[in-house]
């Protein structure tokens, strides 16, 4: 099974070459509405955040169309910087972290 990251497209230019190098499962980037279908096959969702993202009205609409997809258990956070989490995007301030993804650096 993939890992599926839910990005904004102005992550993409950081988020792409991290994952080419780091990560060693299969990967599935979904960045609009219609790749939601790809969620299927995903052993977990990750919500990448990053300053740039918090402030996009349109990730938060892609966020809130995730999340009724997928099961709470899949879900988890992605940090590419020290972003915080606004008000706007409460569902995503209790989602855990992976370790190994928290650790990273990029």
């Amino acid at each position: 099974m993939a890992s599926v990251f839910v990005a904004s497209p102005s992550d993409l230019t950081a988020l792409v070459p991290y994952l080419r190098q780091a990560w060693k499962e299969d990967v599935i980037i979904c960045s609009s509405g219609a790749e939601l279908p790809l969620l299927a096959r995903a052993e977990s969702v990750y919500f990448v955040v990053s300053q740039l993202s918090m402030y996009s009205t349109a990730f938060q609409q892609l966020v809130l169309d995730t999340l009724p997809l997928v099961e709470e258990s899949r879900r988890k956070l992605f940090r590419l910087d020290d972003a915080k989490i606004p008000i706007g995007f409460a569902a995503l301030q209790s989602l855990s972290e992976d370790p190994i993804v928290r650790g990273s650096t990029l």
